[in-house]
């Protein structure tokens, strides 16, 4: 006790308790532990070795074990070892092709060009020009990561921390190039509203199934799917796809599914035999079916039109909110009849400016008022009807929008306002969705510390219409700003207007309540079929 008490400690060397502390002798050798000496082992030796040996040997002598047999490795493998060719730093490979180049030029100088040689010639134009593009699209994509790194130094709200960031994937030699190119559109935000996105993709689509060869070991179907796949895949990873965008996904995938590889044909029902369709009547087949579905999209919004001007009368006054396709049609075709319109426009994308623009050159008698968010309310006070365009119409009648309809809606309806949605079919999901925080967009960060419109205004973006493709003016990104440290930014893009805001939903079946989206849903998926 006083020798614990004095701070000394207590080890047990073989049998008997020596004790090791202030003033006592030095610590005699450890008994328990096996002496060897390492250095002269050779390999059969050390194999032999037993477990209970391994496990009595200290740290220095397992550390000791490990070196010889390090050494007696590198003794074994000498000359296998030294026959591997030495790494190159960077400059030493450069100079190295650069002599190989050399080497080959001077080989082929002395040789005549034979038939070969001349078709190879007559195609080097078309190769630099592939490498040209090539370079310029790796090039496109370098400034796009490194514009999105520096987005991300802006940071977000946690409660929206879990939706999807805009990362610019890396180059893909194996994307087509009419996909490569929409995916920066996207990231860029050349190309926005869901229309225009899904058009657009359409497109890009039909551009890919053109230019496809079909793998000889391998099904067309099967194949063409996959690379459709990672097609959409690299879409979303520039920007994340609309719901509308995934049901023409699905619905080109089931054509694609359905071709036939071999035997009979679809058309024969299975009751006489038919010839299988080739390659090439096979795409044709994908790509008749592309155009078929937009087409369908140009119907459907001018159908809208038609039917939801009959609701508009003299003396109406009209207020809308952001853009929608269908709702600028269904505007047009209303000009017949002598009502006002109110445009409520918000940053950062002022659509309500775009629609402006392009109603007051296709109706220069229109009558209308442009709005600011803030005179939300004012403006209501003078409308009778509200029509909005949406996203997405969920199967529990919500719809999905731009950010502030579901502000819009809440108003007119505290106000006994109408709120008429116009929503094609396409446009419908089997989903639920009850808020705008699990699903939902953010925009760039930096659009919400740009205080100069006027500068902004001046750089216009080059943006594809949906319909004829003329060009448009929205603000363009200002790269210049910089986050601020300790602030958070949150620009979602879309938000949720519930089914009680909503009185009327207007599609190219015709009118119906909200409720109704379910009914719909099942026709389209007959009608798909």
């Amino acid at each position: 006790k006083s020798a614990k008490g004095a701070g000394f400690a207590r080890e047990r060397v073989g049998s008997a308790p020596v004790i090791f502390g202030p003033g006592a002798p030095d610590r005699p050798p450890d008994r328990g532990r096996p002496s060897m000496d390492f250095s002269q082992m050779t390999k059969a030796e050390i194999d032999a070795l037993t477990p209970e040996q391994h496990k009595a040997f200290t740290k220095e002598q397992k550390k000791a074990l490990k070196e010889r047999k390090r050494e007696l490795f590198l003794a074994e493998n000498a000359d296998r070892l030294a026959a591997k060719k030495p790494k190159l730093s960077k400059a030493e490979q450069r100079k190295r092709q650069e002599q190989q180049r050399a080497a080959k030029g001077q080989n082929s100088s002395g040789q005549k060009p034979g038939k070969d040689a001349k078709a190879e010639q007559k195609s080097r134009p078309r190769q630099k020009q592939q490498a040209g593009e090539r370079k310029q699209h790796a090039a496109e994509a370098r400034e796009m990561v490194q514009s999105s790194e520096a987005v991300s130094a802006f940071r977000a709200v946690h409660l929206f921390s879990h939706l999807p960031k805009h990362d610019m994937p890396r180059h893909d030699p194996s994307i087509h190039r009419s996909i490569a190119d929409l995916g920066l559109k996207y990231a860029r935000g050349q190309i926005t509203g869901t229309d225009a996105r899904v058009f657009a993709m359409l497109q890009a689509f039909r551009a890919l199934v053109e230019d496809y060869e079909p793998p000889q070991d391998q099904e067309m179907s099967r194949h063409l799917a996959r690379r459709l796949d990672a097609s959409f895949n690299f879409l979303t990873q520039c920007r994340p796809h609309t719901r509308s965008m995934g049901n023409m996904m699905r619905t080109i995938k089931q054509v694609v599914a359905k071709l036939p590889e071999e035997g009979l044909d679809e058309g024969s029902a299975g009751s006489s035999a038919a010839p299988g369709l080739s390659d090439d009547e096979k795409k044709a087949k994908v790509i008749e079916r592309v155009d078929e579905l937009i087409s369908r999209m140009l119907i459907a919004a001018q159908q809208i039109a038609r039917i939801g001007a009959e609701r508009i009368s003299d003396g109406d006054v009209i207020l809308t909110y952001g853009y929608s396709f269908a709702v600028e049609l269904l505007l047009r075709e209303a000009c017949v009849t002598s009502y006002r319109l109110i445009v409520v426009d918000a940053r950062p994308l002022h659509e309500g400016r775009h629609l402006l623009h392009s109603l007051t050159q296709a109706c220069p008698k229109l009558s209308i008022t442009l709005v600011s968010f803030g005179g939300l309310s004012y403006a209501l006070q003078d409308a009778n009807k509200v029509v909005l365009g949406v996203d997405a119409l969920m199967s529990n009648g919500a719809a999905v929008a731009r950010a502030g309809t579901a502000a819009v809606a809440m108003a007119a309806k505290a106000r006994h306002v109408p709120v008429i949605v116009a929503c094609e079919t396409y446009k419908l999901s089997q989903k639920v969705q009850l808020d705008a925080i699990v699903a939902n967009e953010l925009g760039p960060a930096a659009d919400m510390l740009c205080t100069n419109s006027e500068s902004k205004a001046s750089e216009p973006l080059r943006v594809e219409r949906f319909d004829t493709g003329n060009e448009a003016s929205l603000l363009a990104e200002d790269s210049s700003l910089e986050a601020i440290p300790g602030v958070d930014y949150l620009n979602p893009l879309f938000d949720v207007t519930p089914i009680d805001y909503i009185s009327l939903v207007v599609s190219e079946a015709g009118f119906m309540p909200p409720t109704s989206a379910p009914v719909l849903l099942r026709e389209r998926e007959d009608d798909e079929m």
